[in-house]
Order: C-alpha cells, then structure tokens, then sequence
C-alpha cells in the first residue's frame, strides 16, 4: 500500500528573484525554508511513498517553486495543488 502525505508546504527563503507578498502574512515556522530534499529525508523516515505539495500562503500565489521541486523527483509520484482559483497541476 502506498502511503500518501496529503498537504506538504515547500518554499525557499525570500529571495530578490522571488519576493514574497506584502504585507507578511505570517512568518513561516522553518525560517530558512524547506525543500524536497528535506521534504524526502522526512519521507524516507516516515515511511511516506509520495506527497501532495501545496505552496505556502507566506510564499505567494506562484507554483513555479513547488513545480521545479516536483520536477526533481519525477519517478516519485507527486503532486501540486494551485491556490484557489488556479488549475491545478498534476505530474
């Protein structure tokens, strides 16, 4: 049976090529972001088979980051929810 995590937040640190939205929503509870390759490590662990990544509020309304981290694992089923009023993506 495959085990599925079903909300994974994903996000860089803010950076000048991705700003995140003003006024700060709030802050995130990792403060120098968490990455596939975290997110993996954290599966491994747990014994999590795939993971639904679902873009933070604090990062903005962009996919562009979970996507490219998606991408990095493509034998590994994943997928990326838009926020709402988006297609949603699925890989």
């Amino acid at each position: 049976m495959l085990i599925t995590d079903a909300q994974v937040h994903l996000w860089e640190e803010e950076c000048v090529g991705r700003p995140w939205p003003t006024p700060k929503q709030r802050p995130p509870h990792r403060p120098n972001g968490f990455s596939a390759e975290d997110m993996l490590v954290e599966m491994d662990t747990a014994g999590v088979d795939r993971a639904i990544i679902v873009p933070p509020t604090w990062a903005g309304e962009s996919n562009n980051w979970a996507l490219e981290m998606a991408l990095l694992r493509p034998a590994q089923p994943c997928a990326l929810r838009a926020p709402p009023g988006r297609a949603a993506l699925r890989l």
